[in-house]
């Protein structure tokens, strides 16, 4: 079966296969399945080269989440393929907004929709940092809705 063609309106798109164990006694894709979407989202688009990252030790990712919220608009279903689409909502002095649209790729139906603020974080001192220049330049080439 070909899944069908779907305009995402966010600009970084990756895909995640739904595992078996995302999935809850009634067959759909448990709500705590989602934020793990996300973070995997996020970890997708570091990986892109979009986050600078080092290492993977956790001094070598400098963002801590602040805020994360979700609305689930449709089921999704084990065995099916989610598209995470991403974009930066807002950028600040030492946060950032990535905005998500989720989608289930066999039926292009939206499953959710929502945002997680991140904050740039110093590890060492334990406080938060202001966003790295080199990092603002990538961030602001996802902003979804330039000022």
């Amino acid at each position: 079966m070909t899944s069908p063609k779907t305009e995402y309106r966010l600009p970084f798109v990756t895909e995640m296969e739904i595992r078996f164990g995302d999935a809850d006694a009634i067959g759909h894709v448990n709500n705590v399945a989602f934020f793990r979407f996300l973070e995997q989202g996020r970890v997708h688009f570091m990986k892109a080269g979009k986050g600078n990252l080092s290492g993977s030790g956790i001094r070598d990712f400098p963002y801590v989440v602040a805020h994360s919220e979700l609305d689930f608009v449709a089921p999704l279903a084990y065995d099916d393929i989610v598209v995470i689409t991403m974009g930066i909502g807002r950028i600040g002095g030492s946060s950032f907004v990535f905005d998500y649209e989720l989608f289930s790729k066999r039926s292009g139906v939206m499953a959710a929709k929502g945002n997680v603020v991140m904050v740039c974080f110093d590890h060492d001192n334990n406080r938060s940092m202001p966003i790295p220049e080199e990092f603002r330049s990538t961030l602001k080439e996802y902003l979804t809705d330039p000022v």
